[in-house]
């Protein structure tokens, strides 16, 4: 039986030719607001933006495609390829001729052979106290319970220890700053200083909590603890904090190759990013694609501005957004737990879109098998990441 495919594009070359496809059944659609159903989804980067990936979710085709000119540098194209893994869509170049073209998109309906890449990811915000450290741990949560290999987060704040979500046993980035500087550390060694715990599955290393360090960490220290970390973990993820005038948040963005903006709809907050990239961040080479963005606590009220006002304004790929629990994060520091283990399903579905972004960029192994103690939790997880 074929498969019931639609097609959104302008490319009358490629529709003909996937009409006369023997494993397809191709609809042509003009827009979104047609009859959208069946079993696969074909959109072309001509009639929808990268950044408004994200209202294709509502639609429950078994597979979606973005077909995507290749007319960016490289490391935009990486960044549309994490916005697609992170919604579970296919993104095809369209390149070639149309059998080409035509072919990747059948022959990816198997499962990709991709390789892994690099294995360090960078979390920042621009202003503090935005639950830049609560979504890094839920992010990490979300990873941990559907891959293979060990997860490790970095608490890299000069400014905090983040710590105040969970009860903390491990050691702190002040406690280790002298193995740092003598590079006395192995793998082994470093991962023990660790907090971990049997309900997170993942490794964490808190921040500073020595107010008079805060600007004392070296770029070498900072740099040979990342480096040693991706010794020790299959994926790191760094919680850098938001202050640029420390070598923990400018090191971190050098040493990793995905990097998450996180910010929330404060115009503090975009317009600090403005100055931060203006006399940092520019004339360090970074242009705006070389970030995703992540807007947090976010809140759908016409009074403040919403996410495609925050995306536009700022210039930078947009990711997902991650809606505000309200009193709920003062419950979570209250009680440390995590927001990810309040059963918000609104929460959860945006951290697992994330988690799927990066399980995709770094092409994490996904387990094959399902050990869980709560198999009905465990089912749900796995669904939402779409694994």
């Amino acid at each position: 039986m074929k498969l019931i495919a639609q097609y959104m594009g302008h490319d009358d070359e490629l529709y003909n030719f996937l009409y006369q496809s023997h494993d397809l059944s191709v609809h042509r659609i003009d827009s979104l607001d047609d009859q959208v159903h069946g079993d696969i989804l074909i959109v072309c980067d001509q009639v929808l933006h990268y950044n408004d990936l994200h209202v294709l979710a509502k639609y429950t085709h078994q597979k979606k495609y973005y077909l995507y000119h290749k007319n960016e540098d490289e490391q935009t194209i990486s960044q549309i390829e994490t916005i697609c893994d992170s919604a579970n869509i296919t993104m095809v170049p369209v390149e070639g001729t149309v059998d080409q073209q035509a072919r990747c998109i059948i022959d990816s309906l198997g499962p990709s052979d991709a390789q892994r890449r690099s294995n360090v990811v960078c979390c920042f915000s621009t202003i503090a106290n935005i639950g830049l450290t609560s979504t890094v741990l839920s992010v990490a949560t979300s990873i941990q319970s559907v891959v293979e290999g060990k997860i490790g987060v970095l608490g890299l704040n000069a400014w905090d220890d983040g710590v105040d979500h969970l009860p903390y046993k491990g050691k702190y980035l002040n406690e280790v700053k002298t193995q740092l500087t003598n590079q006395l550390l192995t793998p082994e060694r470093l991962r023990s200083y660790f907090h971990y715990d049997d309900k997170l599955k993942f490794h964490y290393l808190g921040g500073n909590q020595n107010t008079k360090m805060e600007r004392l960490f070296t770029t070498q220290e900072i740099d040979y603890l990342i480096t040693l970390a991706q010794k020790a973990f299959d994926l790191v993820i760094i919680d850098a904090g938001s202050h640029f005038d420390n070598a923990n948040l400018l090191r971190s963005l050098l040493n990793s190759d995905l990097k998450l903006l996180i910010v929330n709809q404060q115009r503090k907050a975009i317009k600090k990013f403005e100055q931060q990239f203006q006399h940092v961040i520019s004339p360090l080479g970074y242009t705006k694609t070389d970030f995703l963005l992540i807007l947090n606590a976010y809140v759908d009220d016409p009074g403040l501005p919403s996410e495609k006002d925050i995306y536009t304004d700022l210039g930078i790929p947009y990711l997902t957004s991650v809606p505000s629990l309200n009193h709920i994060g003062i419950s979570s520091e209250t009680h440390q737990k995590l927001l990810y283990f309040y059963e918000n399903s609104m929460y959860q579905e945006a951290i697992d879109h994330i988690a799927r972004g990066i399980i995709g960029r770094t092409r994490l192994k996904v387990k094959q098998t399902v050990t869980h103690t709560k198999p009905r939790r465990r089912w749900q997880i796995l669904t939402r990441l779409g694994v």
